[in-house]
């Protein structure tokens, strides 16, 4: 159980503390591609860190995926439930006064910029790191659920929002939040990885057409 801990506290802190030294310390998104290629690349340890820790767990998690109806019922559920907190969390947003997210308008330039790339990155690579950290790692260092729930989807909105347009942390709250809960109900990430896979998978097809 330590090790579990400790393990996690790893994949998190990696995770979490690479990309705000690549945010501040690095050029925008927007104006260098070295910054983008560095966060993906950050991704990509995170997932290789987490298989290497938890390949065990992982497996289990998966095998009961592909045999359990109700599991893939709860994807579908949770995907729905994704678009319902982004749509509230755009709602809140736009009536405090903001048009957009900065985060959303560099993901957007990104993909225009790198479109196969960032396609795969924000349909695949980050809904995946994303779900290990946030929500399997996170669980493995919070145990109590509510706590977990609000703390995860809390650090998962702020840093979609580093650039200081914290109105816009709402859709990204609202969706950490269902992620959150889903993952405590199913006890299976790949719910949560799958379901957050399909929506990034459907935005970034939207922001392509």
């Amino acid at each position: 159980m330590q090790n579990t801990f400790y393990k996690s506290l790893i994949c998190c802190t990696q995770m979490i503390l690479v990309y705000i030294l690549i945010f501040y310390f690095m050029p925008s998104r927007s104006e260098s591609p070295v910054s983008t290629i560095c966060i993906i690349l950050n991704a990509c340890l995170t997932i290789v860190l987490a298989a290497a820790f938890f390949h065990t767990e992982l497996a289990w998690q998966w095998k009961e995926l592909v045999k359990n109806k109700k599991l893939w019922k709860a994807v579908g559920l949770a995907f729905v439930f994704i678009l319902l907190a982004k749509a509230l969390g755009l709602v809140i947003m736009r009536s405090l006064g903001a048009a957009g997210s900065h985060n959303g308008e560099v993901a957007v330039q990104s993909v225009s910029q790198f479109p196969v790339i960032m396609t795969i990155y924000l349909s695949l690579i980050a809904p995946v790191a994303e779900e290990l950290v946030f929500r399997f790692s996170f669980k493995n260092i919070i145990g109590q659920k509510w706590l977990f729930i609000i703390v995860s989807s809390i650090v998962f909105g702020s840093l979609h929002v580093l650039s200081g347009d914290f109105v816009a942390i709402f859709p990204y709250l609202f969706t950490g939040f269902v992620l959150a809960f889903f993952y405590v109900r199913t006890k299976n990430i790949f719910v949560t990885i799958l379901a957050h896979l399909i929506s990034n998978s459907l935005i970034s097809l939207l922001s392509i057409l």
